[in-house]
């Protein structure tokens, strides 16, 4: 989801949509203020106590179907709900680095995904199950990305069911999202992270092009606890 920088101020709102239409977003003119002279900013005024951000330059398009040479990526449905919990939700080893607790019963994955479908329809809202064509429609994992408008960069996460480790999978499903990122949502970076005790989730993101930037200590937490994470990230002109 998109983070924007918030300010509490009493001043003179300028609201200003974009001349191609991609975006709004808020503007404070304080008494005395330097004019904005971005011509595709149409504004009005009022004064009130306002929420300060800017529009987004990335080409936001929402959760499209992606195809690989073994798979095919789509939008969740409540329909997945037994084959998430049977295959990976539930497994106390696929969640062990992540930062939501294994799902105790079938229930809880249902209500998980109830929470997800109402956010595709937001066009900046982007996560996939994954299937295995020779598996049929059945999803063995998710990926998804978490944008931050204001630094055109998202934030890359995802999680695969046990049975389908050390078979390439995760790989083929990173490369295909970040293409579609950069090729139609247009990002300036694309970044992940993992628990350096998860090595394996390291190099996925190397495989596909990323670039270590360095380890953060303590600075995180999942259900081994506080823990170390290890960050990843490739720039647009790095493709």
């Amino acid at each position: 989801m998109a983070h924007i920088r918030q300010q509490k101020v009493i001043c003179c709102l300028r609201q200003f949509t974009c001349s191609d239409g991609k975006g709004r977003g808020n503007m404070v003119c304080l008494q005395g203020a330097e004019r904005s002279t971005n011509r595709n900013w149409h504004m009005s005024e009022h004064c009130g106590i306002i929420v300060c951000g800017r529009s987004s330059l990335m080409n936001h398009c929402g959760t499209q179907k992606l195809e690989t040479r073994r798979l095919l990526h789509r939008r969740l449905t409540m329909e997945d709900a037994d084959a998430m919990y049977r295959n990976w939700a539930s497994d106390t080893e696929v969640t062990r680095f992540l930062t939501w607790p294994a799902h105790a019963d079938v229930e809880i994955t249902k209500h998980v995904i109830g929470t997800w479908l109402p956010l595709y329809e937001k066009n900046d809202y982007y996560h996939w199950a994954i299937t295995l064509k020779e598996n049929g429609d059945e999803p063995i994992g998710t990926i998804h990305g978490l944008v931050n408008d204001d630094l055109e960069q998202i934030t890359v996460g995802y999680c695969l069911g046990r049975v389908w480790w050390h078979q390439g999978i995760m790989s083929e499903t990173l490369q295909a999202v970040m293409d579609f990122f950069f090729d139609q949502v247009k990002p300036n970076s694309i970044c992940s992270y993992h628990d350096p005790n998860n090595p394996h989730s390291g190099m996925v993101m190397k495989h596909c092009g990323m670039k270590y930037e360095g380890t953060r200590r303590a600075s995180d937490r999942n259900n081994t606890g506080i823990c170390d994470i290890s960050w990843y990230s490739i720039l647009q002109t790095e493709r």
